[in-house]
């Protein structure tokens, strides 16, 4: 029984450390808006839904001088399509120096280093982007993207 101790220890001990970890979420990232300057995609995995409302994670990537240092910002949002309205619910920073920026009506507002626009659910102010924006573009891609049955 001594010689099978620790056998059964270092078995139970890989079981327990295993299960206690959760699986890492897959992301199914799909462009929505792409241009010189800025990359938005919509995460298609974690999209869900209620009404006309949908919640999603999008990245926005700016590309830098160096390929491989890109600044990227991850955006919990919440979109509505039928008001044409969204509201950020959270915001985090990867690979990025720099931290997170307001992401408004122009190019010129998204790379400034203004205050970042971070909320909770329950503080989220709902907002209409202005015409021609990143922003609203973005909230129309995910509307087309959810229009189109997803």
């Amino acid at each position: 029984m001594i010689k099978s101790l620790p056998t059964l220890v270092l078995a139970l001990a890989a079981f327990t450390s295993g299960a206690s970890q959760q699986p890492a979420p897959v992301h199914r990232w799909t462009p929505v808006v792409a241009k010189p300057d800025v990359r938005i995609e919509l995460d298609t995995a974690s999209a869900t839904r209620t009404d006309h409302q949908r919640r999603v994670w999008l990245r926005w990537t700016f590309p830098t001088a160096v390929p491989d240092l890109a600044d990227v910002q991850l955006e919990r949002r919440e979109v509505d399509c039928r008001r044409g309205q969204t509201r950020i619910l959270s915001t985090e920073s990867v690979l990025g120096q720099r931290a997170p920026r307001v992401l408004s009506d122009s190019i010129e507002n998204v790379r400034g280093q203004g205050a970042p626009r971070v909320a909770s659910d329950s503080t989220a102010v709902w907002v209409r982007p202005g015409q021609g924006s990143l922003e609203e573009q973005a909230l129309m891609a995910v509307c087309r993207w959810a229009e189109a049955g997803a």
